[in-house]
């Protein structure tokens, strides 16, 4: 079957997914969800490459650190942010590219350990924050398993140093624009 083929349809059915569980949630966001997976699909066929979305990610960081206060809806009390989005996202490349890998994946003992921890503690004691605190730490664990087919060569690896220090850059900027006064410090 074609790589692409499988990433389109893996794209539609959690794009579907997703789409139908913030309408149940939020109504008024549903067609913002519907653009942004329309914009992706347009823009990219297999963003769920693990090659290509791990180095998205990355490299977009950075800027979206710059909105983490910017909430787009709320799911129980908890706020979602472009943070957050992320997160989950790279949660579930991850977890495409370990079912896609095929053979058995190289799994860290301690790191798993860490996970199941992490998650019977935030099932026992569910709260909108914990939560919140285990998808980020389920994002950076999946880096673990996808990063080394993304960033595994030597060129792979410059290129991305070079579009992340560029990404670094404009935090930069506007961190020094806050200092000279040009830019307010809340915005």
């Amino acid at each position: 079957m074609d790589d692409r083929r499988l990433n389109g349809r893996w794209l539609t059915i959690v794009g579907a997914l997703v789409l139908g569980l913030l309408s149940s949630l939020e109504p008024r966001v549903t067609l913002l969800g519907a653009a942004i997976l329309g914009l992706i699909l347009l823009v990219t066929r297999d963003v769920l490459a693990p090659q290509r979305a791990v180095v998205i990610v990355l490299v977009a960081k950075p800027l979206i650190d710059l909105a983490w206060r910017w909430d787009f809806f709320t799911v129980g009390q908890q706020g979602v942010n472009a943070q957050s989005l992320a997160a989950a996202f790279l949660v579930m490349v991850a977890a495409i590219a370990i079912l896609r890998r095929g053979g058995a994946p190289a799994w860290s003992n301690a790191l798993v350990w860490l996970l199941i921890t992490a998650g019977v503690s935030v099932a026992l004691t569910p709260t909108a924050m914990g939560l919140n605190e285990l998808i980020r730490l389920y994002a950076g664990a999946s880096l673990f398993f996808v990063s080394t087919e993304a960033l595994g060569t030597e060129p792979a690896f410059h290129r991305f140093a070079s579009a992340f220090l560029a990404a670094v850059s404009v935090p930069l900027v506007l961190c020094l624009l806050q200092v000279v006064g040009i830019l307010p410090f809340e915005y």
